[in-house]
């Protein structure tokens, strides 16, 4: 049983390195990565991990942002070079499950596996994007938490990271796999999809406020690349605030102080306390420095 990892990155040099150690740890046998366009050292450092390491393969793409398309490409090379399942991660995600990836997917009888995604909130400190960024991460958005809504967030009543995440998938392989735009659903395979909560998937969405203008200039992208305002809408959103001058605001209001984050009305919500990415980038790091 083999299963790849696929995702499309730009401007991703402080986190991808880690992103992709977190995922050959968990055993998954290749990595197919494509990049698309970026200029601040990530195509380089994947030219270099990827001739240093044959289970990561690199692919670019400097053309407009077509995920749905890019993706679904990956998906088929991971089928074309005989693997099982297919994990369509994001720069800023981490899968892991109880047992590692490798290990617990052997034992799914299903076409796909429904994961939710655990939202985790960085430290107000960090403005800029540091390595050390990740070891503060340890807080997180609590599970069955009322969770906001767009009108809640675009009227500023309620921060942009306690929206509800849509989950993601594991798909088994086939010639003709379309993965969907965001990697929440599939095409042409067969929808026999089950819930497994061995399974976690952890997301830091804003690193540092650097990376929210990142996410800004990626919102641009998306509309200049025909997709409509609900496609990415926050991002959409985080772009307009950017060309306004308001972003700096938008990044007190989603990062944490003690577990609690500040919302524009001044009033609170308390995290919960999960220091699962810390403990992985910890150890990320003690072996990079081997």
């Amino acid at each position: 049983m083999r299963a790849a990892g696929v995702t499309q990155v730009r401007n991703e040099i402080e986190v991808i390195d880690f992103t992709i150690w977190a995922h050959l740890d968990q055993g998954v046998d290749l990595i197919l990565i494509s990049d698309n366009g970026s200029t601040d050292g990530t195509l380089e450092l994947l030219q270099d991990l990827s001739k240093n390491d044959e289970r990561i393969i690199l692919y670019r793409n400097d053309g407009p942002y077509l995920q749905e398309q890019e993706i679904s490409f990956l998906a088929s090379e991971a089928y074309r070079m005989s693997c099982d399942w297919v994990i369509p991660f994001d720069g800023d995600e981490i899968w892991i499950s109880k047992n590692k990836l490798i290990n617990d997917l052997s034992e799914i009888n299903a076409s796909a596996i429904n994961i939710e995604v655990e939202n985790f909130i960085q430290n107000k400190n960090y403005s800029k994007m540091y390595d050390e960024n990740y070891l503060t991460v340890n807080w997180k958005v609590p599970k069955n938490y009322s969770t906001a809504g767009r009108i809640e967030i675009e009227n500023k009543t309620r921060s942009s990271i306690e929206i509800e995440w849509i989950p993601k998938n594991i798909i088994k392989t086939s010639p003709n796999l379309r993965i969907m735009a965001g990697a929440h659903s599939y095409t042409n395979q067969d929808q026999n999809i089950i819930n497994d909560n061995n399974f976690r998937i952890m997301q830091v969405p804003i690193r540092s406020y650097e990376h929210l203008v990142r996410k800004a200039e990626h919102g641009i992208r998306l509309k200049e690349a025909g997709f409509p305002y609900l496609h990415g809408w926050e991002c959409h959103l985080w772009a307009e605030k950017y060309l306004t001058g308001t972003l700096p605001e938008e990044w007190l209001v989603n990062c944490e102080t003690n577990g609690i984050v500040t919302r524009y009305d001044g009033s609170h919500f308390t995290l919960e306390k999960d220091e699962t990415v810390s403990v992985l980038y910890k150890k990320y790091l003690d072996e990079r420095n081997l």
